[in-house]
């Protein structure tokens, strides 16, 4: 006679998925605290005066189409590529944070 014996099984979570849940769940809110503080920095960028805001390659449109992107994408970035394709249609303008012929900023020595 053979016996068999059956069980119910419940599906169960290992350690190592829950792991992996719990640190996708702190990397989304991570960055969703990201993305909102980089908001608050932008409105305050609206402070600036135009002269200033030329100063760092901005315009108030600039600010304003960053600022009206959804809420779960970082206007940061979107202010970083405007000021990247504008220097890029610049002639002779480098791109930020490329050196050009080695003549980059020099560091002032203190002569005593």
């Amino acid at each position: 006679m053979i016996t068999t014996r059956s069980t119910t099984s419940r599906p169960t979570i290992g350690f190592a998925t829950f792991a992996t849940v719990l640190r996708g769940v702190a990397r989304a809110l991570l960055t969703r605290w990201a993305i909102m503080s980089n908001r608050r920095r932008l409105k305050g960028l609206e402070e600036l005066d135009d002269y200033l805001l030329t100063d760092i390659g901005l315009t108030r449109a600039d600010l304003r189409s960053a600022l009206t992107l959804p809420g779960d994408v970082d206007p940061s970035l979107r202010l970083a590529a405007i000021i990247h394709d504008r220097d890029a249609t610049i002639p002779g303008c480098r791109p930020r944070g490329q050196r050009g012929d080695g003549a980059g900023l020099q560091t002032l020595r203190r002569t005593s």
